[in-house]
This record gives structure tokens, sequence and C-alpha cells, in this order.
């Protein structure tokens, strides 16, 4: 949601981005849009009416897992500045909250 929303809602549910490296080479811009425009115009949303936001990701972003299936022990094969390193959403939350927002 590269727009701001005009809704009222009492739970939001942000689930990410496209989950592909096929969709992140296609379009970059588009998915740099999505995660943070996106992200931003959720949390404005959330903190206009008073809602809750969930935020869901892809394990696609810590990079490609040396195990599988990975279970909650598993920390991942992390490359922070790698093509799936599109966390900066994760940041954005944490600093919101870190704010009062």
């Amino acid at each position: 949601v590269t727009e701001p929303l005009l809704i009222e809602v009492d739970q939001i549910y942000h689930l990410a981005c496209p989950a592909s490296p096929i969709f992140y080479k296609y379009n970059p811009v588009k998915t740099i849009k999505t995660n943070v425009i996106g992200t931003l115009n959720m949390l404005g949303l959330a903190k206009r009416v008073g809602a809750r936001i969930l935020l869901t990701s892809t394990s696609e972003v810590y990079g490609d897992p040396l195990v599988h299936p990975q279970d909650e022990s598993y920390w991942g094969n992390v490359n922070p500045i790698g093509m799936f390193s599109f966390v900066l959403k994760d940041g954005i939350m944490k600093l919101i909250g870190e704010l009062g927002g």
C-alpha cells in the first residue's frame, strides 16, 4: 500500500512484500516502496485510528538457510547487504515504537 488509506480499522495485518527473488530483481523500486512507504502508511493508519499492527516477514530476508526446515532456534544465514536485506521496515517499526508512535 504505497498510498495512504483513509479507513477505520482496529487491527492491521502487514504481510510484508513479495517473497520471491524474481520480483525483487524485476522491480526493485516497487519492492522498496512497498517496504518503506507501505510500512510508514500502515504505521500512520494505526496511529490515527488507534489500531494494533502485526508485521510479518518472509524468511527470504534472512538469506538462504543452511537448515531445512527451520525451527524457532535457527538464527538464519544472514547477509545484511545482500539481495534479501529488506529489513528496513523492521527497523522503522522499532524506531516508531521507541518514539512512542
